[in-house]
């Protein structure tokens, strides 16, 4: 019997025919191999599909419904962690993006403030440039003016002055000869060219103007630019013992001897210098000399004067020295009026008093108007110690003078007005100097008011070291005179200023009426006190009256009230440690607290005498 292949039939139709069979044949080799290995597992009892179905139905359900919880449950939380993740990413990115706004906003407005600050800054400083151009301007304008109107009236009060200068100069003729001679010995009927020839005339004085020589209605003397030339002395520059520079009168050094030493007479002799002229100082002691240096041999001849020191001598040049006050200071309009009525005073102007007893004052300064009206009924004695045929400057010591006496019915209400002001008047004015004094003329007018027993003596000016001054302010301390003196207007980094850097003086700095100190007052442990002296009221040649500002109307206020004040006493104190002591309690502290080296122990104030004035 033949056996039939069933896996292999037999083909039909060729080719297709057997491809269709292999085909049948793999499918069925898959089924076997699929049914082989179902009963394989159903025989081991392993696999999912077994464990299945082999579970009851509740816990298929418990299974789904714990299934949608853990879903819920999970979405839940998702849904939350989303949510504050967002929340937070967005609070991040909404603060981030509001630092950036406000940043960029604060920026904005800071670059806008700053640009309008700038701009609103530079209008601000060029309208100030301008200001202050157009103040310049006007100024200067005015001070031309003013100028002209003070040489008119210097014109007209040389001649006086002059004459005054003769016949002070006719009483001490003997003492002043060998001075005299050295500017012509012959001074009958002098008339002096102004711009021209002296134009002498044996039969009177007369004035000669433009060099005509024509003699005047009044027989005065006229003061003129030859004139002055010939007789005025040479300035020269030299270094004083501290170093800095200075001026003196060249070739000239002046001494205090003591009295009848002939063996320093015949130092000065061995020096192979002369002696131009001698006086005695009644009040301070010892004599003055004036030593003529041939040859500019200054610094030698001083040396060599100096080489063997004695009680009471004292050796130095000549020195120069310059008021301590401006008017009006920048800025500030001068008045022309001639007078003006107590209520036209500003609120700024110093309290004062309105009565006090009757006394004396000092002062060395340049001479005064005594003409204007703030001097009007004023008890003033002046005594002139310049070189013959020197003009006399006014200026100053009219400002000066007013601050300290004036009758408050001319605009300035001057601290003590009922005191008597004795005046050394030792300022000239020299050609493309102004107006300054030697240390000759300072001494001599010094031991003028010690001899006159001047308790409160006020020196507006300042200058070099010398050592004839510091040996005259001693002496004149010695004898019971209280010295105040300007401290100095080159600055606050400058050196001392003398005499107020002398232990015998008060030294006086200036002050506004608000306390503040003047920008250009020297400072420094010899600062005593400060005084109302920053755009004061004060008189000036004309009979005009303007604001000044400056160290020396601080020294005229302040020895004008200290005298007011101790007047009520009787008797002042004699020493200048009693004196600031007596002064204390009419002292206010000024910032910082204590003394201190800018306004020392602090303002004079006249308030507390005004208020025990009162009712």
């Amino acid at each position: 019997m033949a056996v039939r292949d069933m896996t292999m039939p037999p083909a039909r139709g060729g080719c297709a025919g057997t491809a269709a069979q292999r085909a049948r044949r793999w499918r069925l080799r898959a089924l076997l191999c699929a049914v082989f290995a179902f009963g394989l597992v159903v025989m081991l009892g392993a696999g999912p599909f077994s464990a299945v179905h082999a579970r009851p139905p509740e816990e298929r359900v418990d299974d789904k419904v714990d299934d949608k919880v853990d879903d819920k449950v999970e979405d839940e939380v998702e849904d939350r962690v989303e949510d504050k993740v967002e929340d937070r990413v967005e609070d991040r990115v909404e603060d981030k993006v509001e630092d950036k706004v406000e940043d960029r906003t604060e920026d904005r407005l800071e670059d806008d403030v700053e640009d309008r600050t700038e701009g609103r800054l530079e209008d601000k400083v060029e309208d100030e440039v301008e200001d202050r151009i157009a103040d310049e301007a006007e100024r200067q304008a005015e001070d031309e003016l003013e100028d002209r109107a003070e040489k008119e009236a210097e014109k007209a009060a040389e001649d006086v002055f002059e004459d005054a200068i003769e016949d002070k100069g006719e009483d001490r003729a003997g003492a002043r000869e060998k001075d005299v001679a050295r500017v012509g010995d012959d001074r009958r009927g002098r008339g002096r060219g102004r711009g021209g020839d002296d134009g002498l005339d044996d039969g009177g004085r007369g004035r000669g103007r433009g060099g005509d020589g024509r003699e005047g209605a009044d027989g005065n003397d006229g003061a003129g630019a030859a004139d002055s030339a010939r007789v005025l002395p040479a300035i020269t520059r030299l270094v004083d013992d501290t170093g800095r520079a200075a001026e003196a009168v060249a070739d000239e050094l002046v001494v205090i001897l003591p009295a009848d030493d002939d063996e320093l007479r015949g130092r000065i002799a061995e020096a192979g210098l002369a002696v131009i002229s001698e006086r005695p100082l009644a009040a301070l002691g010892g004599r003055l000399v004036k030593v003529a240096v041939p040859d500019g041999r200054l610094a030698e001849a001083r040396a060599r004067l100096r080489a063997r020191p004695a009680p009471g001598l004292a050796v130095d040049y000549n020195h120069l020295y310059r008021p301590q006050g401006a008017a009006p200071p920048d800025g500030a309009p001068a008045e022309r009026a001639r007078s003006a009525p107590p209520a036209a005073r500003p609120a700024a102007d110093p309290p004062r008093p309105a009565r006090a007893r009757a006394g004396t004052l000092g002062l060395i300064d340049t001479a005064i108007a005594a003409g204007h009206p703030c001097f009007a009924g004023r008890r003033i004695e002046t005594r002139h110690f310049l070189p013959a045929g020197a003009r006399p400057a006014l200026r100053h010591g009219t400002m000066t003078a007013s601050i300290m006496i004036a009758d408050p019915v001319c605009g300035v209400a001057g601290v003590y007005p009922e005191a008597a002001l004795k005046l050394a008047a030792v300022f000239m004015e020299l050609p493309q100097w102004g107006p300054a004094t030697t240390a000759e003329a300072i001494v001599e007018g010094l031991d003028w008011l010690v001899a006159e027993s001047v308790p409160f003596v006020v020196l507006a000016l300042a200058g070099p070291p010398n050592a004839l001054l510091e040996a005259a302010v001693t002496r004149a301390a010695e004898r019971g005179i209280l010295l105040f003196a300007a401290a100095g207007n080159d600055g606050p980094h400058a050196p001392p200023l003398y005499p107020a850097a002398y232990p015998a003086v008060l030294a006086v700095t200036a002050v506004d009426a608000a306390g503040r100190v003047h920008p250009h007052a020297a400072q420094g442990p010899h600062i005593a006190l400060a005084a109302f002296g920053v755009d004061v009221p004060a008189a000036i040649p004309g009979g005009g009256i303007t604001r000044a500002s400056g160290t020396s109307f601080a020294a005229a206020y302040a020895g004008a009230a200290a005298a007011r004040l101790m007047a009520e006493d009787g008797v002042p104190p004699r020493r200048r440690e009693a004196a600031l002591a007596r002064l204390i309690p009419h002292l206010r502290d000024l910032p910082p607290a204590g003394p201190d080296p800018v306004t020392g122990h602090g303002l004079l104030s006249l308030e507390p005498a005004l208020s025990a004035s009162r009712p």
